[in-house]
């Protein structure tokens, strides 16, 4: 993996699915300075669904079917259905960048933990070996910077 920051501000984001893991990745995505995202899902957080009615993304209540990927240039497959999940990689195009949360080796892309202070941004990663250690090590970090700031 090569590790980058990338500008969103301008790109279009999917995500199917709106459990847990979605909430994370799309509220990452709004930290980041995504403004293009669209969500898939017969069921939503509480979370997805303000964050729609606030109009920061929008969120089509219903399951995903062929060609909702059109136009799109990130890709994030973020259900608890197998079936779902490969129907979905499976129409991913060459242009687009995917990150499967359920199958790395299905994705293009992934997302590191990412700690930010006033002047810097860290990102973490465990070479998409295991996030909970992501998770670990973001905290320890952050913890740390805390420290050193008081």
């Amino acid at each position: 993996m090569y590790p980058v920051l990338l500008d969103i501000s301008q790109r279009k984001i999917i995500l199917i699915g709106a459990g847990k893991i979605a909430t994370r990745k799309v509220t990452s995505l709004l930290a980041g300075g995504g403004r293009y995202i669209q969500v898939i899902a017969p069921k939503a957080t509480p979370e997805i669904k303000e964050f729609a009615q606030a109009g920061q993304l929008t969120y089509l209540s219903r399951g995903y079917q062929k060609g909702d990927l059109a136009g799109f240039d990130f890709v994030f497959i973020c259900t608890d259905d197998p079936s779902v999940n490969l129907q979905v990689r499976n129409e991913v195009g060459s242009n687009q960048w995917v990150n499967d949360t359920t199958c790395k080796e299905r994705s293009t892309f992934c997302s590191p933990g990412v700690v930010t202070t006033s002047e810097f941004t860290y990102t973490i990663s465990s070479h998409v070996q295991d996030p909970r250690k992501t998770k670990a090590a973001k905290e320890e970090l952050q913890a740390w910077l805390e420290g050193k700031q008081s």
